[in-house]
């Protein structure tokens, strides 16, 4: 059984993923990426799909790996279902190929989101721990409110990498001009005051500072995305923010 969360305090984690078309799809790109980030530090990885996963575990047997599965690619109304591991086989099927943490999506009480397999999250955590009681769970939140609905349904952590991304928080994207917003401090501070499970920052993280302000405001890990492993939103960045 799973007695102690298997990413370390203080840990950056690093998600490297990329949907088809984009130019880093190809295993082999990936791959480079993972090897990329693993020589410059990273303290685990967060992978997409059985495949990146097995070959990860593959070469590196101690990393933490946090394991999703995703539709690829994404659906015009995905801010509107349930997309992060969304089933109880997905997250079976993940966690055989060697991901330590399993992430689900952890929006319980959100009622227009189902699981597409028809279980509750609560049945889906009590199945998959049967099955695989070695292997963590991660729930994916948007709220304070899912993510203590989450832990009770037994998650043993749970993740901002929501916060945005449904059609109930889809305001804290972006500003009223349409500028980027960073993460969801806010959320962040609510849940490492009320959640007992570690909580881990993930979402429009983009400049060390951010991962500083994060553990003083009480994250156990931070997850980093787009900001190290997706060239092409680096540049864009760049030249949106360039004054000349």
């Amino acid at each position: 059984m799973v007695t102690d969360f298997s990413l370390p305090y203080g840990a950056v984690v690093v998600s490297v993923q990329a949907q088809t078309g984009e130019p880093f799809a190809e295993p082999a790109c990936k791959q480079a990426m993972m090897n990329s980030v693993m020589a410059g530090g990273a303290q685990g990885l967060r992978l997409a799909g059985v495949d990146d996963i097995a070959s990860a575990r593959n070469q590196w047997p101690d990393c933490p790996i946090i394991g999703i599965t995703k539709p690829d690619p994404l659906p015009e109304n995905w801010r509107e279902i349930a997309y992060i591991t969304p089933t109880l086989a997905d997250m079976q099927a993940i966690a055989d190929a060697g991901a330590s943490i399993v992430a689900t999506d952890g929006t319980p009480l959100a009622t227009n989101r189902p699981r597409p397999d028809g279980l509750t999250l609560a049945d889906t955590l009590t199945q998959f721990k049967a099955s695989h009681p070695n292997t963590a769970v991660m729930a994916d939140v948007d709220s304070l409110e899912n993510a203590l609905a989450a832990t009770q349904a037994g998650a043993h952590a749970v993740a901002t990498t929501l916060a945005g991304y449904t059609m109930e928080t889809v305001s804290k994207t972006l500003d009223t001009a349409n500028t980027p917003l960073g993460p969801d401090w806010g959320l962040l501070y609510q849940l490492t005051q009320h959640c007992t499970a570690p909580v881990i920052l993930e979402g429009r993280i983009w400049a060390p500072a951010d991962v500083t302000k994060a553990f003083r405001l009480g994250a156990h890990a931070v997850v980093i995305g787009s900001a190290i492993t997706r060239p092409w939103e680096i540049t864009r960045r760049f030249l949106a923010q360039s004054a000349l």
